[in-house]
């Protein structure tokens, strides 16, 4: 592949999406990694190779949704969900209950969301956004949260979750601070 290359972004070559990533040295090494999963802006039929890349992308709008399919994604930084989506997993309106008995944490069915030493995985900071169908693991604070300071955050709502594993003594698995007409539902 030939081209000029900016950290963090990806590029498609061969039909496979890849992350762009320098190794070090003098600049020009690049290593490329492929995308093994999909994360997709179904409103703009665009692929990314993280969540936070597909919120981020400029084209993605407040009312877009964003589906991720099933795998693990190892999060090193929070993700800030700081435009109006909707983020879906691929067991999006499945109870995951236990009593309900129709999903098992750790399948190969889920879209993980997996900590690597990082505290809070998913930071809610603007209202109309909704989380349904993953699986939220294995950080170090609250595993879903919204900041308590203004603005409000209106119709915020996380439902048909799993979220497990705070590694913290004091922090719940969830905190919805500042919010209105929301909730927690099915988690």
């Amino acid at each position: 592949v030939v081209g000029q290359f900016l950290q963090g972004l990806s590029i498609s070559q061969g039909g496979h999406l890849f992350d762009i990533n320098y190794a070090g040295g003098d600049g020009n090494d690049v290593v490329l990694t492929k995308c093994s999963r999909g994360v997709v802006n179904v409103n703009k039929a665009k692929v990314f190779c993280s969540i936070q890349d597909a919120i981020d992308d400029l084209s993605t709008a407040n009312g877009h949704t964003i589906t991720v399919a099933a795998g693990v994604y190892n999060i090193t930084s929070t993700i800030t969900v700081n435009k109006s989506v909707t983020i879906n997993g691929p067991k999006l309106n499945i109870d995951p209950r236990t009593a309900a008995a129709l999903r098992t944490p750790g399948s190969i069915d889920e879209a993980i969301i997996h900590g690597v030493g990082v505290g809070n995985l998913i930071n809610i900071t603007v209202p109309d956004v909704e989380l349904n169908g993953l699986e939220v693991r294995n950080g170090t604070a609250d595993l879903i949260s919204s900041p308590a300071g203004a603005p409000v955050k209106e119709n915020v709502k996380v439902r048909y979750c799993i979220v497990h594993n705070s590694n913290s003594t004091g922090d719940e698995g969830m905190q919805l601070r500042n919010v209105e007409d929301g909730g927690i539902e099915y988690c």
